[in-house]
């Protein structure tokens, strides 16, 4: 493997030559390896192609899902959030029980696994975020709540005058005979010396959709001139996957 230097870079295949680009800078290889027609016909490559096929469902699957997300990724999601969270609906897609290897569907895996996911990984949630957020099931309603917390335990911009956490309900029909629904509830909190303690509840019954993702992030602003404005760089944005059913 050969990296290039000089005032031209390439990108794509010449002369039998694969020019790439990585985080490290450019690279060229010799074009080489199996033929597309050869994996999907060789007998030998049938794990690979068992591979490829739930490879390709996990990454409709979470496409599907980040569509849903896509203001609360611009938010608040890093450069490595896709990765990452392909990497995971992958995992789940492997966890299927019902459906042999090379048919095992995303749907039907381990969404557990999601719990716990953050958007920002330089930005912890917790880190912006500190009171314990607790979960609790009353019937058809799910009741988030926290206990009052100095503002001294958060980690914000010392310019801020308020301070904004999202609920992003997102339903996604995994058996296809329904629509993906994504629902956000918000609370808004004055900066001052104690954040009060409160609640979000969601009632189920209004939500459509077999899985459930319950994602919490957070905003700060700056109140100036009868106008609120939001610190646009992630330094100080963060979201996390609470709950997922």
């Amino acid at each position: 493997m050969a990296k290039q230097s000089g005032l031209l870079f390439f990108e794509g295949n010449m002369g039998g030559i694969n020019y790439y680009k990585t985080a490290k800078g450019y690279y060229a290889r010799k074009k080489g390896g199996v033929s597309k027609a050869r994996i999907m016909k060789d007998p030998n490559y049938e794990h690979t192609r068992r591979n490829m096929e739930e490879f390709k469902l996990a990454a409709g699957e979470g496409k599907r899902i980040r569509s849903l997300i896509l203001p609360l990724i611009q938010r608040s999601a890093d450069s490595t959030f896709s990765s990452r969270f392909f990497t995971l609906m992958l995992k789940i897609t492997k966890t299927d029980p019902v459906h042999p290897p090379g048919s095992r569907k995303p749907g039907n895996g381990d969404w557990s696994l999601l719990e716990g996911l953050e958007l920002n990984k330089g930005r912890k949630f917790w880190k912006l975020w500190s009171p314990e957020i607790l979960v609790e099931e009353t019937g058809s309603a799910l009741r988030f709540s926290w206990s009052q917390t100095d503002f001294e335990k958060f980690e914000y911009p010392t310019n801020a005058t308020h301070l904004r956490l999202f609920l992003n309900v997102i339903t996604v029909d995994v058996e296809g005979r329904g629509n993906d629904s994504q629902i956000e509830l918000s609370r808004e909190f004055e900066m001052g010396a104690t954040l009060q303690g409160g609640e979000l509840v969601v009632d189920k019954q209004d939500i459509p959709g077999t899985r459930r993702l319950y994602i919490f992030s957070i905003e700060y602003y700056q109140w100036m001139a009868g106008t609120y404005y939001p610190y646009c760089s992630t330094e100080y944005k963060g979201a996390k996957v609470v709950k997922v059913e």
